[in-house]
């Protein structure tokens, strides 16, 4: 990996320490008891203990983090995309459980957190 480092010389990093592979995401929450509880029941997941204003959900592959006591603001652009075998299944799956659907695609649909953070769940890429 060639590195602009020193007045622009390139230099080499023979080794890098960063993986490539994403292994955590945080999401902002107001309330970390109520957003826990909702992130739980929508995943299908063990809701675990909080501590230090934080509740990381364990998923295949990667950390959703639910973060309280901070001042950001809900996402308004999907910072978290899931996977899904059906799109139409998830949608009706959301709204028999009164989630709205704020927008849909050619296989990708989008929803928001009890925050406002917005979600995306998308099909199998064609």
């Amino acid at each position: 990996m060639a590195v602009r480092a020193n007045g622009g010389r390139r230099s080499q990093i023979p080794t890098n320490p960063i993986h490539n592979r994403i292994a955590e995401v945080l999401v902002p929450v107001a309330d970390l008891e109520r957003a826990r509880a909702w992130y739980c029941a929508l995943l299908d997941v063990t809701e675990p203990e909080p501590a230090d204003g934080c509740a990381r959900l364990e998923m295949q592959g990667v950390s959703l983090t639910l973060t309280s006591g901070t001042d950001e603001r809900p996402r308004r652009l999907p910072a978290v995309v899931l996977r899904t075998e059906d799109v139409a299944a998830t949608e009706a799956f959301l709204r028999k459980h009164g989630i709205a659907v704020t927008a849909a695609g050619d296989g990708w649909l989008t929803f928001a957190d009890p925050d406002g953070n917005v979600l995306m769940v998308r099909g199998p890429r064609g």
